[in-house]
């Protein structure tokens, strides 16, 4: 029994603090559930979806049913011994099946005359006759040997870039040479599209010939000539620029199309075969700067 009214206020002030106190705790200290809770939620995994790449596009081996039409033409070296060439050193030769068998070229260094021999899949490669520069390069010595080692030959393709891979008689990889077929590229064009704007004047036409490296056109007021030139050793496929591109400089009311042509002739660093009848010129980047639609001039 409280006797007084201070022994009462005592009593209320100890219960209100007590209540206080376990608040207090409750606060500070969670319940485990509420701990364990807290703690899944910090370190719960969090799914992660892989992004879809396209996969890079492989080598397919060729069947060689007609050796003077698939392997003929100008090889590049890419590789000599499986080891990459050194910067800069171009090597490559050409196989001529219309000259009787002969091999032109050029070893890094000295030019190259041969012939060569080819019956299914075996090739050999005889009578070699070179230019007498003096080399500091260890290129020609392999380039040679592996020629003189050569008996059997595979085809691969990427994308429609051609790989010839020569081979030891007992199936060793001596060399590794790469063909760009611009073939393709070759003949009478409409410009169909600068840019992203369609070409509505059909006067507009190029004549390309990649192997005179030449350029001939009309703009639709006026004459152009230049030059192209075929980089096999350039990161991008395909590589070629118009280079040395001269006009006959008439003057015309509207000259747009013929400024925006010129310009993407120049920014062109490469082109895409897009069917048999439409070829893309692109820019460094990949982007289409010129459509073209195959024409017959006759």
């Amino acid at each position: 029994m409280i006797s007084s009214p201070g022994a009462l206020y005592d009593m209320k002030m100890k219960l209100r603090f007590g209540l206080l106190l376990v608040m207090a705790l409750l606060l500070c200290c969670p319940t485990t559930d509420a701990k364990n809770k807290k703690d899944k939620k910090k370190y719960q995994k969090k799914e992660v979806v892989a992004a879809q790449v396209t996969p890079a596009a492989s080598e397919q081996p060729l069947t060689i049913t007609a050796p003077d039409k698939q392997i003929y033409g100008e090889w590049t070296v890419v590789k000599l011994d499986k080891r990459q060439l050194p910067e800069g050193v171009h090597a490559y030769f050409y196989l001529d099946f219309a000259g009787g068998n002969k091999v032109y070229g050029n070893t890094g260094c000295n030019d190259l005359n041969a012939t060569f021999a080819l019956t299914d899949d075996n090739i050999t490669f005889k009578d070699f006759v070179l230019t007498s520069r003096t080399c500091h390069s260890s290129t020609e010595k392999s380039f040679l040997k592996a020629l003189n080692d050569c008996r059997k030959y595979t085809v691969t393709a990427v994308d429609g870039v051609g790989y010839l891979h020569l081979l030891s008689s007992k199936g060793s990889e001596l060399m590794v040479l790469k063909r760009q077929n611009f073939d393709f590229l070759a003949g009478a064009w409409r410009v169909n599209q600068i840019g992203e704007e369609n070409v509505d004047l059909k006067d507009i036409k190029l004549i390309i010939d990649p192997v005179m490296h030449t350029l001939h056109g009309n703009t639709g007021c006026n004459i152009i000539n230049g030059y192209i030139h075929i980089d096999p050793l350039a990161n991008q496929d395909f590589s070629v620029q118009f280079e040395d591109i001269r006009s006959s400089q008439y003057h015309c009311p509207n000259i747009n199309d013929e400024t925006n042509l010129l310009i993407a002739l120049e920014l062109t660093t490469a082109c895409r075969r897009i069917n048999a009848g439409r070829v893309a010129l692109l820019d460094r980047q990949g982007n289409t700067l010129v459509i073209l639609d195959r024409i017959n001039l006759r």
